[in-house]
């Protein structure tokens, strides 16, 4: 077994704080907008035959204005966080899911105030039953506080002619 820093990779961050844009428009609009958006995606590996991935990332925004028809602000604030795994159970048969959570917060000077949650689940099983042919079936749910639950699935098969082609 190996240690954790073997089996667990930082793939990638990304963190612009404070970044600002000044807007200007003549006699329109003279505006301010400010934006931190920061993300961290890991890869590891819990075993040789399952692998996982984990993302979080924030993103924040603020528009202030100033024009002829008077002030007008907006501040938006969204949290994400996901997980999702691979498990390999033979060369030919592999099991995919995962979670995710998204909350934003919305506000305006005009009286607008939004706070939504979405969350959900999904997973797929990819089998190849025979070296070019490939089948699939997944299923996912999504709850969404805006207009509430909902279920997709997909089921597919594709066969590849040769290397040069696919039929979906």
């Amino acid at each position: 077994a190996g240690r954790a820093t073997d089996r667990w990779r930082l793939v990638g961050r990304a963190d612009l704080s404070g970044s600002e844009i000044r807007l200007k428009k003549p006699r329109l609009l003279e505006g301010r907008f400010d934006a931190t958006l920061t993300t961290v995606y890991a890869k590891g590996r819990i075993n040789k035959e399952w692998r996982t991935t984990f993302l979080a990332g924030f993103q924040q925004e603020f528009y202030d204005s100033d024009s002829s028809f008077g002030h007008y602000g907006t501040d938006l604030r969204a949290i994400s966080l996901g997980n999702d795994h691979d498990i390999e159970f033979s060369d030919t048969l592999h099991f995919l899911c995962g979670v995710f959570a998204h909350r934003s917060d919305f506000s305006n000077s005009i009286g607008t105030a939004a706070d939504r949650d979405r969350y959900g689940a999904h997973a797929a099983l990819e089998w190849e039953p025979l070296p070019d042919w490939q089948t699939y079936a997944a299923l996912r749910f999504e709850h969404y506080d805006a207009y509430g639950d909902e279920t997709t699935w997909r089921v597919g098969s594709s066969y590849q002619l040769n290397n040069a082609a696919t039929i979906v």
